[in-house]
Parts: structure tokens; sequence; C-alpha cells
């Protein structure tokens, strides 16, 4: 189970934010209404997604004062496969498995309305993201993303490639990408090396 976890850095302020990941099922109900919310402020028709692929999923919480943040979904490779493979997404997407390559999806971020404005939130989460990636042999983070967040992640210094054709998707235009783990690190050890730091430092259990 993940370590409950509060990171304090000077640099990089996160206001005593404790990430954990949920297990029990209010825990975990917390998280899927934090991510109904967001589909529902967005007009996304998610549906039931977040449940169908919770068995096969790790999530992590961020936390302040006891009220849940912010949240992300990693969904792990298994029958059921990857949302971004449903026939109404990319069925065709080639996914890179075997001879060493090991895949996830990054299937949902979601933060809380009034904790927005701020890339710092997500950086405990991806964080957590990485460490469990790595000590559990993910090699590809595979992800669909929209404008939103592709703005995000262009902050957090998470530049996925675009693997396949933009279309309209969940009702916006988005598009198929992907990120090695190794690119990963190459980018924060040449151009953010101060994040990479941190990120090296804070090894959570």
């Amino acid at each position: 189970m993940e370590k409950d976890t509060t990171l304090e850095k000077s640099r990089y302020n996160f206001s005593n934010v404790l990430i954990k990941s949920p297990k029990e099922p209010e825990e975990l109900q917390e998280v899927f209404n934090l991510f109904y919310g967001v589909c529902e402020e967005r007009n996304w028709p998610a549906g039931d997604l977040f449940k169908l692929y919770s068995q096969s999923s790790v999530f992590w919480a961020g936390y302040r004062q006891g009220r849940i943040v912010c949240a992300v979904q990693l969904v792990l490779d298994s029958p059921l496969g990857f949302p971004i493979t449903k026939p109404e997404a990319w069925p065709d997407l080639h996914i890179l498995r075997g001879h060493g390559l090991k895949p996830a999806e990054v299937a949902m971020v979601a933060v809380d309305k009034q904790e927005r404005g701020s890339a710092l939130l997500f950086i405990p989460l991806y964080i957590h993201l990485y460490h469990f990636s790595k000590r559990t042999g993910i090699t590809h983070w595979y992800a669909i993303i929209d404008r939103v967040i592709a703005r995000l992640y262009k902050r957090l210094n998470l530049f996925f490639v675009q693997i396949g054709e933009e279309k309209i998707y969940w009702g916006e235009p988005c598009f198929p990408a992907v990120l090695a783990m190794a690119d990963l690190e190459r980018e924060l050890e040449q151009n953010r090396p101060d994040l990479w730091q941190l990120v090296k430092e804070y090894a959570p259990d």
C-alpha cells in the first residue's frame, strides 16, 4: 500500500498536500465523485468508465485538510485493455508490449475547482506515478490528450508524443499520445534538474 506522505519542499510549495493511494470503498467513491464532477463540468460522457477499469487501476489522491483536492487514475495492462483503444477511441492504436516494454494509461486526472490555477498540485501525484511505474517495470504511459491536459503537461515537462490522428472524443478535439519513462527522465535531468532532484529525493514506499 502507498505510504501516506506530506510533501514539504521550500522551492515547491505543496501546501501540506497529503498523497495516498485510496483502497477503501468510501475513499474510491470520493475519487469517482471528483472525476464525475469534472466530467459533468466539461460535458464529458464518461459514464462508468472509471469504475469499469477500477479493478485494473491504481489511484492516487491528494488531500488538503482532510478534503480530496486532486486525483489520478493509472490503468494497468489487463484483458480489459485500455480506454485509449476502446471502439469509440483509437481501437487500431498499436500498444508497445513485450521485449521489456510494459504499458499503462494515465486515464483520468482531476482537480477540485477551488484548487485550480497551479500545476504544482499535480507534481506530488506524478511523483507517485513515476516511482510506482519504476518499481513495477512500467516503461510507457499512454494518454488521451485534449488542449487543457496538453497545457498542463507542458508546464510539468511531461512531453507526451502524439501517435495518432486528432479527432473529436468526449465532445472535443483529442489525440492519443505516449511518454516513455526513459524520455521523461532525460527531459527532467537535462532541462529541469531542480524538479528531477526532487523526484529522486522523494521516493514513496
